[in-house]
């Protein structure tokens, strides 16, 4: 009977250590996204090409609104008035990003190899590039002047690991130190602060964690906390869900945008015993 209760406490001891073994050497990997967005003309779509006059260039930009750590695809989706006499050999070209042929079903999507040289320009969010026309064959020669086929839409999609940006935070605004009593049943202010780069408004709640713990459903009204013209976020934390301890000189928050771009603030604490 000892022999037996001994020899599970050992299978208990070693399934405890596989576990903590696997758990160690299996981190979470970070998730990858899909974010899609149009593309800007100046002028707007629809921009109609013309039989004739290769060579049109329509410049564009694409705003994700969020940058990437790593990029694995980018695709891209164009559209056309399903009414032009769109030709079967007609051809348009995408600069920095690649060409297709176009065809009868007016649409084709276009994806980039898997090549860091290729993708690395997509990495900070923001693309500019040019729609051109290289020239079409039509059905008849010469072309009528029917023969022509209209742009109405341009789209991107990235499928890549979302960045995490820095921001700054203000722990207990108007304070220093920033005194965290951890016996306090109080809250702790945490201030997100706005910069040139980053629009505190832009912040979802209900992914932000200060420390360990989620932030709570009072405050978040916008306000300029350090007076520098741009309006920061507030929000509060219960102190006895924070996950600090004596002797800690630092605490962090995290979150992400509603745009899904993941953010990280840190500011000084003084943990008071």
């Amino acid at each position: 009977m000892k022999t037996s209760s001994k020899i599970s406490r050992m299978v208990s001891v070693v399934g405890l250590g596989l576990l903590l073994f696997f758990a160690l050497a299996s981190p979470t990997e970070a998730q990858e996204a899909e974010v899609c967005a149009d593309a800007i003309f100046t002028p707007s779509l629809p921009q109609s090409f013309l039989p004739g006059n290769p060579g049109t260039m329509l410049p564009f930009t694409v705003d994700f609104g969020i940058s990437f750590s790593s990029i694995s695809q980018v695709t891209q989706h164009s559209e056309f008035d399903p009414d032009d006499p769109f030709g079967p050999d007609g051809c348009y070209f995408i600069d920095n990003f690649g060409g297709q042929f176009g065809g009868p079903e007016r649409t084709s999507t276009i994806l980039t190899s898997v090549d860091p040289l290729t993708n690395s320009q997509f990495l900070d969010g923001v693309f500019e590039g040019t729609y051109i026309d290289y020239g079409f064959i039509f059905t008849e020669y010469p072309p009528t002047p029917t023969d022509y086929f209209t742009l109405t839409s341009l789209e991107f999609c990235i499928t890549g690991i979302p960045a995490v940006i820095q921001a700054s935070i203000d722990i207990k605004p108007g304070s220093f130190p920033n005194s965290i009593n951890l016996k306090s049943k109080g809250n702790v202010p945490v201030a997100i602060l706005s910069s040139q780069t980053f629009d505190a408004a832009t912040v979802d709640w209900s992914t932000v964690v200060f420390a360990g713990a989620p932030a709570l459903s009072i405050g978040g009204l916008p306000e300029d906390v350090n007076s520098d013209g741009l309006m920061d976020l507030v929000l509060h934390f219960s102190t006895q869900s924070l996950n600090l301890k004596s002797g800690d000189t630092e605490a962090c928050l995290t979150g992400k945008t509603l745009s899904e771009q993941e953010f990280k603030g840190c500011d000084s604490v003084s943990i008071v015993k």
